[in-house]
């Protein structure tokens, strides 16, 4: 059953312990699971991205947005992919790689076909439903067009995209965004087709 916003809006005013408490409960393992298995990361490591992202919620526990319940569970894993994005970065400057973290926003990266040309990254139809699983070397080049890209697709078309990519199902997605779900898979088609159009017109 997914949360209400007056559900998580309780959640939120409990005492700090108690909130901390419910959110290991509700996130700490799932994160735990895709920090170590879609991004290999070892198992110190994830735990230091997941505490670290129970403490930014924490401290801005009175500005998570609530509604709709979307956007509370968006911003989480936002702030999640950020700490987990800072940690590969961390590592990548030690062993002198980088791989472009495949979140909501980020996921949609095609992988290099010419490693010694970002000019001739594109996104693609065909590759995007295999982005999520990729773990290709990228750069930052790539994740700047990606992120120019997607600023220009309004608030709630970027929630499409991420809750799809999460694998959530269109019904739980109609809900959650208070949309009508008989139109929805035209409409993530869509976007996803801007997107990617968005992000190939975009300068490398």
């Amino acid at each position: 059953m997914r949360m209400t916003t007056h559900d998580i809006a309780q959640q939120l005013s409990q005492p700090t312990s108690k909130l901390l408490e419910w959110l290991y409960e509700q996130y700490a393992q799932r994160w735990y699971g895709t920090a170590t298995t879609r991004w290999g990361l070892d198992a110190d490591s994830a735990w230091d991205v997941i505490y670290k992202t129970l403490d930014t919620l924490l401290a801005k526990r009175t500005s998570l947005p609530t509604d709709p319940p979307a956007h509370f569970e968006n911003y989480l894993f936002k702030v999640f992919i950020n700490n987990l994005r800072q940690c590969l970065r961390e590592q990548a400057r030690r062993h002198e790689t980088m791989r472009l973290v495949p979140m909501n926003r980020d996921s949609m990266a095609e992988p290099y076909t010419d490693a010694d040309d970002p000019a001739e990254l594109a996104l693609s139809d065909q590759t995007y439903e295999q982005l999520l699983a990729a773990e290709e070397t990228h750069t930052q080049p790539m994740l700047a067009r990606l992120e120019a890209a997607l600023a220009q697709l309004d608030e709630t078309d970027q929630s499409l995209l991420l809750l799809k990519a999460q694998q959530f199902s269109y019904d739980e997605i109609a809900q959650m965004l208070s949309l009508e779900n008989n139109q929805l898979k035209v409409r993530h088609f869509r976007a996803k087709q801007r997107l990617i159009n968005l992000f190939n017109q975009t300068q490398p």
